[in-house]
């Protein structure tokens, strides 16, 4: 299992290393690709074998906690299954989707921290 903090865009060639070893299929290529581009600071990856976990974050107390985690593996070609955590709920998804998913939690966060 490796943890990955990301400071930076991830490009292909870098995405590809660090996916070295792991069964490197597009859509989970894709999904790092998201979190690097536009949640680096609210979502950790996990790479474990042919599966993503995402942890989501949120600052509770002023440190940062996991919110929730979702479980994700390629499913088809544009397609994810993921298993969200705690709930157990499980999903047959596509990136976009996942996109939503993302602006659901921080709105349960922000309504939450009210």
């Amino acid at each position: 299992m490796t943890r990955i903090k990301f400071k930076t865009v991830l490009d292909n060639r870098v995405t590809s290393f660090m996916l070295k070893g792991m069964n490197k299929t597009q859509m989970l290529i894709n999904v790092i690709k998201l979190v690097a581009d536009k949640y680096l600071d609210k979502v950790n990856v996990i790479l474990n074998k042919d599966m993503l976990s995402l942890e989501y974050l949120y600052t509770i107390n002023d440190e940062l906690d996991v919110y929730k985690i979702i479980q994700v593996k390629e499913y088809d070609t544009d397609k994810l299954k993921i298993k969200i955590y705690p709930e157990k709920e499980i999903k047959v998804i596509t990136l976009p989707e996942l996109e939503k998913l993302f602006a659901i939690i921080q709105n349960e966060i922000d309504n939450n921290n009210k």
